[in-house]
This record gives C-alpha cells, sequence and structure tokens, in this order.
C-alpha cells in the first residue's frame, strides 16, 4: 500500500478539531473526538503493516518494529520536552522545576494516560497521554496479531476484532457509567480507549472484502454523511458528559472508518480529493508535531488572551515549530527507519509512514 495523501487530509481534520477545543472555540466543545479519529487512523495503518508483513514473511520482525515505531514517535517527542524544560520555570515560575523534572519523566515514559486518570498528572503536558495509549497499543498489537493471524482465517480474524470492538465499547462505557473515579478515569486509560484502534483494525482486516463491494456504495455520499457526524459531535457532545463516552466516541470513531474507506477504495470522490488536496496533506504530514507543540503553548495563552488569539497565534507557532520539527529531527528518523525498510524483502511500511 502507498502513500495517502488523502489520509493525511484526515489527520488534518483531526488535529484541526484538537486545537479547536484546547482554544475553547465556539462550537468546537466536542473537538477533543478529533483524538479518537487519530486512535482509528492508527489502528487501521498498524494492522494493515502486520497483516502486510506476516502475509509477505509468515511473521513479524518485532525488533525492528518497535524501533520503526520509536524513531517515529520519541524524538520529536524529545524536542519539545527538552523546550519544556527550558520554558516552563520562566511561563510558569510558581511550579517548582522537580515538578517540571517529573513530568517530563511521565511524559517521556508514556505514562500519561494513566498517571492522567489516577492523579491528574501531567499537569501542563496532559495531551501526552493519548501518545501513551498508543504506544502501550504498539507495544501489545503486534503479539496479538501474530498470534491470531497465522491460527485463523481472515474471516474469522475480522468476526474476532468486531468481537473485541463490541467489549471494549463497553467497558468504557462500563466505566464512565459506574463514575468513581469521575470522568478522567473512564477518559485517558489505555484499557477504555481500545475501541478506536480496534476498530481501524477491524477496517484493515475487513478492506479486500469492501473494495470488491464499492459498486454498492457512493463514495461521496459515505464522506459526507462521516463528515456531518464528526461536525455535529465536535459542537454537541462536551468532554465530561456521559453522552460523549457513551455516544459520541461511538459515533466519531465509525464516522472515522467511514472516512478512511472512501480515502481506500477505488472510485471517483470530491471528498476524498479535498482531503489529498496538498495543504491538508503537508498539514496532516506535520499535525504529530503540531499535537505535541500546541498544548503547552495553549496552556500558557488560556486566560491571558481571549480564544481567537490562543487558536489562530497558538495555532501558527505549533504549526511553526512542528514543521522546523518535520525538516530536522524527524527528518533524521525517518532516514534511519529508511534503512531499517531497505533491509527488508518488501516495503510494507509505506502505509504507515505516518501514524502521528
Amino acid at each position: 500500500m502507498k502513500h495517502n495523501n488523502s489520509l493525511d487530509g484526515i489527520r488534518a481534520l483531526a488535529v484541526v478539531m484538537v486545537l479547536g477545543f484546547h482554544a475553547a472555540a465556539p462550537g468546537a466543545a466536542g473537538g477533543y473526538l478529533g483524538v479518537d479519529v487519530f486512535f482509528v487512523l492508527s489502528g487501521f495503518l498498524i494492522t494493515t503493516l502486520l497483516m502486510d508483513e506476516i502475509q509477505a514473511t509468515g511473521s513479524v520482525q518485532l525488533g525492528r518494529f518497535y524501533l520503526r515505531r520509536c524513531l517515529r514517535l520519541t524524538p520529536p517527542l524529545l524536542l519539545m520536552l527538552a523546550a519544556y524544560l527550558v520554558f516552563a520555570p520562566i511561563a510558569w515560575p510558581q511550579m517548582a522545576f522537580a515538578t517540571d523534572v517529573r513530568d517530563v519523566l511521565i511524559s517521556t515514559f508514556y505514562l500519561s494516560d494513566y498517571a492522567s486518570a489516577f492523579w491528574a498528572l501531567p499537569r501542563y503536558l496532559r495531551h501526552t497521554w493519548s501518545l501513551s495509549v498508543e504506544c502501550h497499543f504498539y507495544l501489545l498489537w503486534p503479539l496479538v496479531t501474530l498470534f491470531f493471524v497465522r491460527r485463523v482465517s481472515r474471516a474469522s480474524f475480522c468476526v474476532l476484532l468486531a468481537v473485541l470492538y463490541v467489549v471494549f465499547t463497553g467497558w468504557r462505557v462500563y466505566c464512565d457509567l459506574d463514575g468513581s473515579g469521575g470522568y478522567a478515569h473512564s477518559y485517558y486509560r489505555f484499557d477504555t480507549r481500545l475501541s478506536g484502534l480496534t476498530a481501524g483494525s477491524l477496517l484493515a482486516a475487513v478492506i479486500p472484502y469492501l473494495k470488491s463491494r464499492v459498486s454498492l456504495l457512493n463514495l461521496d455520499s459515505v464522506a459526507v454523511l462521516a463528515l456531518v457526524a464528526i461536525t455535529v459531535c465536535s459542537w454537541r457532545f462536551h468532554v465530561q458528559s456521559n453522552a460523549a463516552m457513551i455516544f459520541g466516541i461511538t459515533i466519531v470513531e465509525m464516522a472515522a472508518v467511514a472516512l478512511v474507506y472512501v480515502c481506500l477504495v477505488p472510485g471517483q470522490s470530491v471528498v476524498r480529493a479535498m482531503l489529498a488536496h496538498p495543504v491538508a496533506s503537508y498539514v496532516g504530514k506535520v499535525s504529530y508535531g503540531i499535537y505535541l507543540w500546541h498544548y503547552p503553548i495553549f496552556v500558557y495563552l488560556w486566560g491571558r488572551y481571549p480564544w481567537y488569539v490562543v487558536l489562530f497565534g497558538g495555532g501558527l507557532a505549533a504549526f511553526t515549530l512542528a514543521v522546523a520539527s518535520y525538516h530536522t529531527v524527524e527528518r533524521v528518523a525517518r532516514r534511519y527507519a529508511r534503512r531499517l525498510r531497505e533491509d527488508e524483502p518488501h516495503d510494507v511500511t509505506a502505509s504507515v509512514s505516518q501514524t502521528g
């Protein structure tokens, strides 16, 4: 599977949603659901990579897989955290430097998901919780996929993933309705946010069947319906509501699956062309960096400036830093990852060159 610019456009959509939410922009109360779009896309891309490698070689070179993921995620993260350590004492002088170091260590070792859920940490790096969720998924999912794909048929694997999606969704709903630890207890944890990653994985498993039935569906109708659903959820579902955890996340996951589907199957689609536009594609390519840099910048601007200054001024600063990171630190990391791919019998990593 070759690199698909329209998938980058989906990343751009997701990061814009998150920026709007963190800037407290009008109509973006549910913009945090952009993270769930990222989860679906990551689940799809990682599972595609794993299944392709298993089909080609009969196994997965776990060391190479983990190293590629590390090269993708960690260098830009460490750059942002180093900058945070330098500027946090200036931006928030009331915070002890030891507290800044603690928060950086939590983020560095991808522990922010459970630290956020149980202890409301890290304070100004809270957004790294989603990186922790993805990191834990990357650690466990290759083992799960390798175990089942080599033992059951593709159809059975699809059924298993569908069952897992229902189970993980039910677990999130149960934990939210239990309410013993507040919304954070169910919102941030890896075990309660597996549904989106599993939905993307399910799409990766069933996409060959869907491609053969593409003529049964109007691609733009599917895409427009998905975009409308995401827009309504981004406007309607406030983050601390039960409705968001029960319905909002599920609707956005299904809509994200539909968008990825439209970007992959043959046929003409105006929406896919819009998502593949060079501007949207480039924003998607640097979306990981935008996500990393925007939160501490926005936190600093909160309370000092109105939402539009936070969104556009802070967003521009985050974009600038993300572009600089993408063309320096991330370029070096991509070069090393490319060398790993050159040693493989075929390129099964093209589709996951940007998982954010």
